[in-house]
């Protein structure tokens, strides 16, 4: 189904729900993969926490993270 498809349920707020999974407590490492029509990026957990510094329980490292997904995720929606 189509993202602009009438059924097609809203995404919402995909770079906080990105942020809060990359957040969430624990060792576990995340891959995130985002592909549309207009473009792509991939991240790991791991990779992003080097890049911000490693803290997920810091506020700044969470904004940064956000403004890292939505600056992707605004790259992706403009090349459609």
């Amino acid at each position: 189904m189509a993202a602009d498809n009438v059924d097609a349920p809203p995404l919402g707020d995909v770079p906080a729900t990105l942020v809060g999974l990359m957040a969430w407590d624990g060792d576990r490492e995340i891959r995130v993969v985002r592909e549309d029509l207009g473009g792509s990026y991939e991240v790991t957990r791991g990779e992003l926490a080097e890049a911000l510094g490693g803290d997920w329980s810091d506020a700044g490292t969470l904004a940064l993270a956000k403004e890292f997904f939505s600056s992707n995720e605004d790259e992706i929606m403009e090349t459609r």
